[in-house]
């Protein structure tokens, strides 16, 4: 399939790419960047029209987003901007090129309490999770499918350090960390976030559907099983409490999800999570054992 991904030179994007282009499918890289692939002023939705009607794709992935949590709080209106007010772009340049369907990715950061959680159950609890679920409400409009994800994996940017990269470079240099052991989620690799996606590519089904890994963990467990798997010392790690970092915006403490609507809908069976930590861990190990 052709496809037309926006925010492609991202954490996510950089390696969603290529992962779809190995799968067979044709893709064009958007972004706001010089020297993109393909050039967008996503502030214009008449620039998304001409994208659409230059590409002519079977779908557009949306990957932009405003993830600095922090920087959402200090600036709400640029978080809705970025989160939501280019879904509204996005639709305008839909609403004419109706052969043309969305795939959105949002967040699990939509819910907190009790989990694990259902699609319907949402709880935003700082800027971030409301404008991102404002996005949602956009996307739906238009006949989207709508996924909330959280993914971990090896950063390929120079410039972007992923949660597993922080722990895994941390240990290895021996520097003092914290991990905590009240905020809980269930996340998948990024390979495996790839070929879920692919799946949904396939059957274009509209609504919002949970994609994370089967089961759920604390960041703190998700943390030590990662550093006892690659053989790295704990001893520099603390485990504590959110509630007592100095963080702006609250955080949510619980955001495992229950996926059993994406495995139903798409026919698949999702990973679990033990294999998304061992994934993890194989991107910074050499076919020959060592260290990447």
């Amino acid at each position: 399939m052709k496809c037309l991904i926006t925010g492609a030179y991202g954490f996510l994007g950089s390696s969603l790419c290529g992962l779809l282009e190995q799968r067979g499918h044709k893709v064009t890289r958007a972004s706001r960047r010089a020297g993109a692939q393909l050039q967008l002023d996503l502030d214009n939705p008449k620039s998304i029209l001409k994208a659409l009607e230059r590409c002519n794709p079977d779908l557009l992935i949306n990957l932009i987003a405003m993830t600095d949590v922090d920087a959402c709080e200090r600036n709400p209106a640029m978080a809705y901007q970025v989160n939501a007010g280019v879904l509204e772009k996005i639709g305008f340049a839909l609403e004419r090129s109706p052969s043309v369907h969305l795939i959105h990715l949002s967040t699990d950061h939509v819910y907190d309490g009790v989990g694990s959680h259902v699609e319907s159950r949402v709880a935003p609890s700082n800027v971030y999770a409301i404008t991102k679920l404002a996005g949602e409400k956009i996307a739906e409009r238009h006949g989207a499918t709508v996924l909330r994800v959280n993914f971990v994996g090896r950063s390929r940017l120079a410039d972007c350090v992923s949660l597993t990269d922080w722990i895994v470079n941390s240990l290895r240099h021996r520097r003092e960390i914290t991990l905590f052991d009240d905020v809980f989620f269930s996340p998948l690799h990024m390979n495996s976030l790839g070929e879920a996606i692919d799946k949904a590519m396939m059957k274009r089904m509209p609504g919002v559907f949970n994609l994370g890994a089967q089961g759920g963990l604390s960041k703190a467990e998700f943390g030590l099983k990662l550093a006892n798997r690659l053989g790295l010392p704990c001893d520099c790690v603390t485990v504590g409490s959110v509630t007592t970092a100095k963080m702006l915006a609250r955080r949510p403490k619980n955001m495992i999800m229950n996926s059993k609507l994406f495995e139903h809908t798409f026919g698949c069976d999702l990973p679990r999570i033990d294999d998304e930590i061992a994934r993890s861990a194989s991107d910074y190990i050499s076919l020959s054992g060592e260290f990447l």
